[in-house]
């Protein structure tokens, strides 16, 4: 045996332990891309969420975090890129967004916030094609349950603790456990607010 066959031999070998790539092997060039949209949902930022299309009439979805120029990258960039690609290709379109768009950063920013977007929405899909929950084909699952999360919007008048036990009490009243230790804390540091400012 060569080396070079060797090589082949264990990076083969290798890949088709990983879950995803012995799944994905099967439905290799039966789908495509067919569209990608990307939804601002308004909160306390400009949630940019995307939506992958193919022509199975399954997406995907995956959240892109905020910032300006997140929705103009998705698609004035990206997808022209990935329109037509294979979805199960994760890796390979997630690098292909990221190497094309040097010229926009493509270690840090927008660029990154972008991709990271829409190679959440390529797992899902992958996930929905295979009809596996999507820690499946990452290793598993680690955890049965994961505690909720809430972000508060910003009182207009941040000095007034009114509007801060308000926000706070609404979120207690939501009858959920994540936002209780998160209202606690956050109040007690607001008290302290009026007094830096008045040092400033």
């Amino acid at each position: 045996m060569h080396r070079r066959q060797f090589l082949q031999a264990v990076t083969g070998a290798a890949a088709a332990t990983l879950p995803f790539h012995r799944l994905a092997a099967q439905n290799r060039r039966k789908v495509k891309i067919t569209d990608v949209k990307v939804m601002i949902v308004r909160g306390t930022w400009d949630w940019d969420l995307v939506k992958i299309e193919t022509d199975a009439g399954i997406s995907g979805i995956g959240e892109a975090y905020w910032g300006f120029g997140v929705k103009d990258m998705i698609l004035g960039q990206f997808r022209n890129l990935i329109v037509g690609e294979d979805p199960m290709n994760v890796d390979k379109l997630h690098h292909k967004m990221l190497m094309m768009s040097a010229g926009q950063g493509a270690v840090a920013g927008i660029t990154v916030t972008a991709a990271s977007g829409v190679e959440i929405a390529l797992w899902d899909l992958a996930g929905r094609l295979l009809q596996t929950p999507l820690c499946n084909l990452l290793g598993g699952r680690f955890r049965d349950r994961v505690r909720f999360y809430r972000t508060l919007q910003t009182p207009e008048n941040v000095e007034d603790m009114g509007h801060w036990r308000a926000l706070c009490q609404g979120a207690l009243n939501e009858n959920s456990s994540g936002p209780r230790s998160k209202c606690r804390a956050t109040a007690s540091r607001r008290k302290r607010i009026p007094a830096i400012a008045s040092r400033a």
